[in-house]
């Protein structure tokens, strides 16, 4: 809350976005980090990134069909593009087995 209190005036927006992306992957860490040395369960990493994979197609398919369709649907066309792509990567890439 400090880090998003103090950046927001000084940054605006995108301090409080960095802020924000500092805190949650810190926090994802010490998860992991507690997953593993506490509770002795082995951390799935290699699936962890093949979801990052897939997310990072679905992004990037819906960010192409949203910047090349100019009309008012474009964003229904992204999102049913981004939903296909990811659901195709995480049959591919088969993080989830």
């Amino acid at each position: 809350i400090a880090g998003g209190l103090s950046a927001t005036p000084a940054f605006g927006l995108t301090g409080a976005a960095w802020v924000r992306a500092v805190v949650q992957v810190s926090m994802v860490g010490a998860g992991m980090w507690y997953i593993a040395a506490w509770l002795k369960v082995p951390v799935p990493v290699g699936a962890l990134l093949r979801l990052l994979i897939a997310a990072g197609m679905c992004a990037g398919v819906a960010r192409v069909v949203l910047a090349s369709l100019p009309s008012s649907g474009s964003l229904l066309a992204s999102v049913s593009a981004g939903v296909l792509t990811y659901v195709i990567a995480v049959r591919i890439l088969g993080p989830l087995q």
